[in-house]
């Protein structure tokens, strides 16, 4: 039982965040959080590794949140001092002061949580998924200061990661993550039950990738995961991020030179059917076939034949329904 006294008492859930020298965005980041739909959202920061006036931006603008927020000092050696381990104590001590049963939720300092950001996390919870994985999409007006053509480079990516996903629900429907969906799997939205995160063993403390690596502990353990895309929060488009190897470092690489390669999770769509069908009878053996990079300068044939392969499979599928009908 709680006491009385604790101000995490009355709340729905508690968001885990780790902060590193934020002051420009911590209050814009807790306001969002302050100011859920619905529920009152409990919130622990992990302000580590900080030298500018953060934890004092934050003690200015606690009177005026109506949701509690713990703010922990944390000062990592250099060799500990990433991401993933700030993520990851960050969820431990959200874990410690949440209420028996509640669920975790994290994202990042320098983003901005949409008011309903907590309700559909909580509906698809509360609906037998054991953990939900929502979008991060770029602010608007820090997004114009990015060269448009990154932005045909990034549009490009996506499209064709979505028609992979989508070809992979047509060959191996997911019940518990249906389409539409998306294949985000970043630490600016993750929502999990109390019993996923034990289960798991919470954020793994990987250098690099910890919001991938909790993904990929998640399914092995064979939970239900959803990716929600209507679960949204807002971050920043800066270049000179915090985390190593993250968004702004991204788009810093991307300024100096075009990458030749897409994504390490994206593949031929020949290859991906491949691994979709073997996945349904073994999915060890699909696991077993190498994956093989897409050159940026195959993308235009790799969509098409895409395009092709999910034209056939939505035809399947329609023929399929009439003769149940």
């Amino acid at each position: 039982m709680h006491d009385t006294s604790d101000p995490f008492r009355h709340v729905t859930a508690v968001v885990g965040i780790p902060v590193r020298d934020e002051v420009e965005r911590i209050t814009d980041c807790l306001a969002a959080l302050s100011n859920q739909e619905d529920a009152v959202l409990g919130v622990v920061l992990l302000v580590n590794n900080t030298r500018d006036a953060t934890m004092q931006a934050v003690m200015d603008c606690r009177p005026s949140l109506r949701c509690p927020v713990l703010a922990v000092e944390h000062w990592f050696p250099p060799e500990q001092a990433n991401a993933g381990r700030a993520r990851s104590l960050a969820m431990q001590h959200a874990d410690r002061v949440a209420p028996e049963g509640l669920p975790l939720l994290t994202t990042d300092a320098d983003g901005r949580a949409a008011p309903d950001w907590l309700a559909r996390n909580l509906f698809h919870l509360r609906n037998g998924c054991d953990a939900v994985f929502g979008r991060a999409e770029i602010d608007p007006i820090e997004a114009t200061s990015i060269p448009m053509s990154l932005h045909q480079a990034d549009a490009d990516e996506c499209a064709y990661a979505a028609l992979l996903d989508e070809i992979a629900c047509l060959i191996n429907p997911d019940a518990d993550d249906p389409w539409p969906r998306h294949t985000e799997n970043s630490g600016a939205s993750i929502a999990v039950t109390r019993p996923a995160y034990h289960r798991v063993g919470g954020i793994p403390t990987v250098a690099l990738g910890e919001d991938r690596a909790f993904h990929a502990a998640l399914r092995a353990a064979d939970l239900r995961i959803r990716h929600a895309p209507e679960v949204r929060v807002v971050v920043s488009g800066r270049i000179l991020g915090r985390a190593a190897g993250g968004m702004a470092d991204t788009i810093r690489r991307r300024l100096v030179a075009p990458d030749l390669w897409l994504d390490d999770a994206l593949e031929p769509v020949a290859a991906r059917v491949l691994r979709l069908r073997r996945a349904r009878s073994n999915p060890r053996q699909a696991d077993a076939i190498p994956m093989e990079r897409v050159a940026v300068s195959a993308l235009p044939e790799q969509m098409t034949e895409a395009l092709v392969i999910r034209a056939s499979l939505l035809e399947q599928v329609r023929r399929l329904t009439l003769v149940g009908e």
